[in-house]
């Protein structure tokens, strides 16, 4: 083992990676002292995401200044497991990924109160590997960011759809995970180009199709039915999706929808995979109501919601077409496509079609969501390896599926089994459970503080959980 421990003349231990020294040999807790200093850290700070701190002497000093905050340890190596006593600490035998040690650890509403502190004499020493941990850090905290923006942007939406979904919501669906391949269909125009060898692979395996809710009419128009259409996305214009759907397939697939999705009454007759997010206050509200249901982070794009449906549908393989995370040409979906009829909509001489599809192109290729998901795909087929196929032309972080290389048949294998559970009417509304579970003393800090930033309440207001109670009653108001 490349690691060792050694006094310090100062009377302490030190560390070293063969000759590199990973403390002061000297005084390595004044050495820790002066770093934190160098740091100028704002005061508002909640975690703290130290990249391999060896023997820990920051985590004291950082507890010292910043007693509430949360100190998370990433380690290169599992010689400093423990040391230092961090809250929670990540290494490669953890038995889970970096990307949900993180998500488990930290809300997104959190992200802008998070602060990642390099140990730079540990990148000297394991080089590639720290590197790695402060990539895989960063693409969280971007994503996370990002949610969090989407967030602030789509709370009080998202808190209106959930009371209007709860109030619609009567049967829904478990199942029993099966073993057969599985296809999750993405909206991209690459979708198109797909079709035969998704015809080819239907033939040789039992193949069931999960279809993020845009994609559907481009399946549907090519002869190939999904079995479940997912839904996140909780703004107006997505019940489009979810209404073309219905209108062009009525009662022949199964639904699967984040509970704030904007799900529209066509949806109301059909029973619904609800998917919860990890936020507290949705859990707290699907426990009690006695609801089944998936829980998943946060993603941001429909698209990763439906790769984690299909990892937990089934155990057999799982490939992915129409995710190209680019354009073909002016086209950014598959055709034919619910949106077009907005776009087409707004056309007139002065301001053409071609012009409105351009506009939409730029606005795209210019946002920097492409690129934090393209990141986050990279982490995440890192993370089940084996397990995630590309099925034609996807974006470049999917390798490229040849159906020559994968021998044997799989018509044998099982669908997933799906059961319907019929609600029962509950005693209490939502919207008493919520403000019941406010007064609580853990989970009900959790919760106004998640509600907080959706609703985007000042955290100082003088009277917050009447505040608070004022628009939770106006939003559960508008979603009957």
């Amino acid at each position: 083992m490349d690691e060792r421990l050694a006094p310090s003349k100062k009377g302490t231990t030190t560390a070293y990676f063969g000759t590199t020294a990973l403390h002061s040999s000297y005084d390595p807790v004044k050495e820790s002292e002066r770093y934190v200093e160098s740091l100028e850290i704002r005061r508002n700070i909640k975690y703290f995401i130290l990249l391999e701190p060896v023997l820990g002497y920051i985590i004291p000093v950082l507890r010292n200044i910043y007693p509430k905050a949360k100190i998370i340890a990433l380690r290169c190596s599992s010689f400093f497991a423990g040391q230092g006593t961090p809250d929670a600490e990540w290494s490669r035998n953890s038995g889970k990924t970096l990307q949900s040690f993180l998500e488990d650890s930290i809300n997104d509403e959190d992200i802008p109160y998070v602060k990642i502190i390099e140990w730079r004499p540990s990148l000297d020493a394991y080089g590639s590997a720290y590197v790695s941990l402060l990539q895989e850090a960063s693409i969280f905290m971007k994503r996370g960011a990002s949610n969090t923006a989407t967030a602030k942007a789509f709370g009080p939406r998202w808190i209106k759809n959930c009371f209007r979904n709860l109030a619609a919501l009567e049967k829904v669906l478990t199942f029993t995970p099966g073993t057969c391949s599985t296809l999750v269909c993405g909206a991209g125009p690459g979708l198109e180009t797909v079709v035969p060898m998704i015809k080819q692979l239907q033939q040789r395996e039992n193949l069931f199709i999960i279809a993020v809710s845009s994609s559907f009419p481009a399946l549907h128009a090519r002869g190939i039915i999904p079995g479940l259409v997912v839904g996140s996305d909780g703004g107006n214009w997505a019940r489009l999706h979810f209404i073309e759907s219905a209108r062009i397939s009525p009662g022949n697939h199964f639904i699967g929808a984040a509970l704030n999705a904007a799900l529209p009454s066509q949806c109301c007759d059909n029973p619904v995979l609800v998917l919860g997010d990890n936020s507290v206050w949705q859990s707290v509200l699907l426990q009690n109501l006695g609801i089944p249901h998936m829980r998943f982070p946060q993603r941001g794009t429909v698209t990763a919601s439906a790769l984690d449906v299909a990892l937990q549908m089934t155990t057999g393989r799982v490939y992915v077409s129409g995710i190209g995370l680019t354009q073909d040409d002016l086209r950014s979906h598959a055709r034919p496509y619910a949106f077009d009829m907005l776009i087409s909509s707004r056309t007139n001489r002065f301001h053409p079609y071609y012009s409105e599809t351009f506009k939409r192109k730029n606005r795209e290729e210019n946002s920097a969501a492409l690129g934090i998901y393209a990141d986050w795909f990279r982490q995440y087929l890192t993370n089940h390896p084996g397990r995630i196929f590309s099925l034609g032309k996807n974006h470049r972080v999917f390798p490229e599926f040849n159906q020559t290389g994968i021998s044997g048949s799989s018509l044998n294998s099982r669908f997933p089994e799906f059961n319907l559970v019929s609600l029962k009417k509950h005693g209490r509304s939502p919207l008493e459970i919520l403000l019941s579970a406010m007064e609580e003393d853990l989970s009900g800090t959790t919760i106004k503080n998640e509600l907080l930033e959706l609703i985007q309440l000042d955290h100082g207001h003088n009277d917050i959980t009447s505040a608070l109670k004022q628009s939770l009653t106006a939003l559960s108001g508008a979603g009957t």
